[in-house]
């Protein structure tokens, strides 16, 4: 079985998680079913017997933190619940940090809470 391992670094404080590939699509198939979803880019194809191949699995690897790193610049994937629990950070940090990308992006945020 092979993980990819992310490290969330939130206010001072960082932990680490780890994914399979299969849950990386499961996000992308989450976040397929939004209305932004035109604007996400592919995750890497899915390959079998892939885990035995080193190469295969370091260029995955990469596609992998450029996926993640296009959403966290995605500033709706921003807003989106199912992104922040994916990262594993608890619901205060998911409000605090929408409310934050709201307010950066213009938007009321009284209205936030009822958004989220």
């Amino acid at each position: 079985r092979v993980a990819f391992t992310l490290v969330v670094e939130q206010s001072g404080s960082t932990h680490s998680l780890s994914k399979r590939y299969s849950e990386f699509a499961q996000l992308h198939e989450e976040l397929g079913r939004r209305p932004f979803a035109a604007s996400l880019p592919p995750i890497p194809p899915y390959r079998a017997f892939a885990n035995f191949d080193a190469t295969f699995l370091e260029k995955r690897r990469q596609q992998l933190e450029a996926y993640v790193s296009f959403l966290c610049l995605h500033s709706l994937v921003l807003l989106d619940a199912a992104f922040w629990a994916w990262l594993a950070l608890g619901s205060t940090m998911q409000v605090a940090l929408c409310l934050t990308v709201k307010q950066a992006l213009g938007r009321d945020p009284s209205a936030a809470i009822l958004a989220l």
